[in-house]
């Protein structure tokens, strides 16, 4: 059996108008603050536990939000949407997981016409001219080059202790390398800075690099034929996030590898620490995963946008 390795990191990048204070403030009002909350897709474990801790959350605050929840289904269009009618409707506070990050700018017009804190989170946009120009907005997420880095860093420890091995012997470290997608910038920076981090002590050799837009169903249905060519080639496989790497995992076992013998073993990280990960990791199936914490993440905007909800000046 493997080795538990989890790292935990979790760096929060708060991107400033001109506001911002860490400790919440609920209303006092009686009616409810109504706060919407717009995933980009919700079909994916991290984002539930984003969304199952907003909850908690919500509910030690005594419950003082009505927090809605909208899923855009990976659809600008349906989260253009989504923001059209709540706006309409009349809301107090919006946190959104954008579709496409070419589009900060839209959405921060559409709302800065009503005047409501805007509290943008996880996808990192294109640019920041928009959100710094409204006084009421927020841009929230993590560090994911240093995300990179820490993944280069676990691997490279593998290595050393002779967990990741040159299986075919060519004295490089043959990799499969499974992307977010193409616009996404976590996705650029979390590739690039692993990378940059293994050519620092070893010849690194790409077998196979591709976009998976972070889902499963994508990974299984393209690497089963590229494994079914290359499986004795690959010393590692390198994963932007857990979701992609539990779909390597599967194609693996439909090979033999990954399941009770540790000569048919080929390692496999990812990002976020989701359940399942944590689980095959213990089970000897994963080799490791770095944390980033749903519960930081959710606890970080819930505070600011209750913070730009009420007028908060100053920093505690």
């Amino acid at each position: 059996m493997k080795k538990i390795l989890i790292i935990s990191i979790c760096i929060v990048l708060v991107v400033v108008s001109n506001v911002w204070n860490v400790k919440a403030s609920i209303s006092e009002d009686k009616e409810k603050i109504k706060a919407a909350v717009f995933f980009y897709d919700e079909d994916n474990d991290y984002k539930i536990a984003l969304k199952n801790n907003l909850i908690e959350i919500n509910e030690r605050s005594n419950g003082n939000a009505e927090l809605t929840f909208y899923d855009a289904k990976e659809e600008q269009e349906i989260q253009n949407n989504q923001l059209d009618e709540v706006l309409r409707e009349g809301i107090d506070i919006i946190f959104i997981n954008m579709v496409d990050n070419n589009k900060s700018a839209d959405i921060v017009n559409k709302v800065k016409e009503h005047n409501v804190p805007l509290i943008f989170f996880a996808r990192e946009p294109k640019s920041f001219n928009a959100i710094k120009s409204y006084g009421n907005s927020f841009f929230i997420g993590t560090d994911d080059c240093e995300l990179g880095k820490v993944k280069g860093e676990m691997i490279i420890n593998q290595i050393k202790k002779n967990k990741i091995s040159d299986r075919n012997r060519n004295r490089k470290l043959d990799y499969i390398l499974l992307r977010g997608n193409k616009e996404s910038i976590e996705s650029k920076l979390r590739s690039k800075c692993v990378l940059q981090r293994l050519a620092k002590g070893y010849k690194i050799n790409e077998i196979y690099s591709g976009y998976f837009n972070w889902d499963k169903t994508k990974v299984k249905d393209y690497l089963s034929p590229l494994m079914l060519r290359k499986v004795q080639d690959v010393d590692v496989i390198i994963s932007n996030n857990d979701e992609m790497a539990l779909g390597a995992i599967e194609v693996l076992q439909e090979f033999g590898y990954n399941l009770d013998d540790d000569k048919m073993y080929i390692p496999v990280f990812g990002v976020d620490a989701i359940p399942k990960a944590k689980e095959l990791i213990k089970k000897g199936v994963m080799e490791g995963t770095v944390i980033q914490d749903p519960k930081i993440m959710a606890e970080t905007i819930y505070k600011v946008g209750f913070n730009l909800y009420n007028k908060k000046k100053s920093f505690r």
